[in-house]
């Protein structure tokens, strides 16, 4: 009887691993491209502009990081925070699983965007809706396409 309790024991954190990790391993994609979108837009500090393209080099291919850079993507989020004197912070990022396969997956998202002065106050809040392919290479989830809206900014003439 102590040998069946002990042999069921085994099995049930053996199964118990097996599942957590492959949960894990299924909202890996999802973290990745959470990350992508936070580096694209996130400026902590508007008088100190980090290098966007830069930070968000680690999560693209090298298609994606080529046309990143040559669409200046990672640019009108620097524009915004310097021209209009604002930190830019990443909220609520939602995102929607649209096709998957094996090494691939499709998400739609939506994202708030909220723009604050130096004192942290809200000054402007801007919903984006937008579309993220990943793939994986090399046993590492990659953003391989990203597209998203151009929300204009209230009250200016800026877009994000």
């Amino acid at each position: 009887m102590k040998k069946m309790i002990s042999f069921l024991t085994i099995i049930s954190f053996l199964l118990i691993g097996v599942y957590g990790c492959s949960q894990s391993q299924e909202d890996e994609p999802k973290e990745v491209a959470k990350q992508f979108i936070t580096a694209k837009y996130q400026i902590d500090d508007y008088e100190n502009i980090p290098d966007i393209a830069k930070n968000a080099e680690k999560y693209l291919t090298p298609e994606q990081l080529k046309r990143f850079r040559t669409n200046r993507e990672g640019y009108m989020a620097q524009d915004v925070a310097k021209d209009l004197k604002v930190n830019i912070e990443v909220k609520d990022i939602s995102l929607e699983e649209k096709k998957k396969e094996k090494n691939r997956v499709m998400y739609d998202y939506n994202v708030t965007i909220l723009l604050k002065d130096q004192n942290g106050n809200e000054v402007h809040s801007v919903h984006k809706t937008g579309q993220i392919t990943l793939i994986n290479s090399d046993e590492k989830w990659l953003v391989d396409h990203d597209w998203s809206d151009k929300s204009k900014i209230p009250n200016t003439n800026f877009s994000l």
